[in-house]
């Protein structure tokens, strides 16, 4: 039987984005979350545009039990970072209930009125209007 403690654990994704420039940081962010307990899966670090993400970027998998040790880690990176629940719904998923993490606040008026409708439009918007440490 499964314990249910384990079905409230639901499974999260965190999208760490780096330019040329912070890839240094990324590497560094990536190989202490290789070595870290609870991160389940960790991916490798792409070299440009991948499907919907507009800049280079790498992906962990972990439980949301987790997360109280990984955002503290991203945010000490002063990388931005797209983190979300996985649900059924990509959209949702990156417009409703994403976490947008970065290590200092978005300067007053960076963000758009509107969030945008689509995937890919919407992740061009956050890493374009989220700066980076």
């Amino acid at each position: 039987m499964t314990d249910p403690a384990f079905l409230d654990d639901k499974p999260y994704h965190a999208h760490i984005y780096a330019t040329f420039e912070e890839r240094p940081r990324a590497e560094a962010l990536r190989a202490t979350f290789a070595r870290e307990t609870g991160i389940l899966f960790v991916g490798c670090i792409t070299e440009g545009k991948a499907g919907p993400h507009p800049i280079p970027q790498f992906e962990i998998h972990f439980c949301k039990s987790s997360l109280d040790r990984v955002l503290p880690m991203i945010e000490a990176s002063g990388l931005r970072a797209l983190v979300h629940p996985l649900t059924k719904d990509d959209l949702a998923e990156m417009s409703i209930v994403p976490s947008f993490r970065r290590s200092r606040k978005a300067p007053s008026g960076s963000m758009p009125p509107k969030r945008p409708k689509t995937v890919s439009s919407l992740l061009e918007w956050t890493v374009n209007a989220v700066p980076s440490g």
